[in-house]
C-alpha cells in the first residue's frame, strides 16, 4: 500500500510538471529591440526553460525515490538498563 501512494505521488508529480510547462511554454515574449540589438532577457530563450524544468525533475525524483528498504532494531538490556545485545535487520516491503 505505501509503495503505491509513493508511484501515485509521483505520477501527480509528473503530471503538474507537464501542465506547468505547456502553460509556460504558451506565452509568447515579444521582441525587443535596441539600437538594433535584440534587447531579449533570458525570459524568451525557451532551452533555457526546458533544461531548468528536466534538471528539476531530475532532482525531484532522485530525492524522492527512497528505498522500500526499512531497518529494525533490537536492543537487549540487563536489570540495571546496560546494553547487552544489539540487532539489526533489514525488512523489505
Amino acid at each position: 500500500m505505501k509503495k503505491t501512494h509513493s508511484i501515485q505521488k509521483k505520477i501527480n508529480l509528473l503530471l503538474g510538471s507537464l501542465l506547468l510547462t505547456g502553460i509556460l511554454w504558451s506565452q509568447s515574449v515579444p521582441e525587443v529591440t535596441v539600437n538594433g540589438h535584440d534587447a531579449s532577457s533570458w525570459f524568451a530563450q525557451n532551452w533555457l526553460w526546458i533544461a531548468g524544468v528536466i534538471v528539476l525533475l531530475v532532482l525531484i525524483i532522485l530525492f524522492m525515490g527512497g528505498s522500500a528498504r526499512s531497518r529494525r532494531t533490537t536492543v537487549t538490556t540487563d536489570r540495571n538498563g546496560h546494553v547487552q545485545r544489539t540487532t539489526s535487520t533489514e525488512i523489505v516491503e
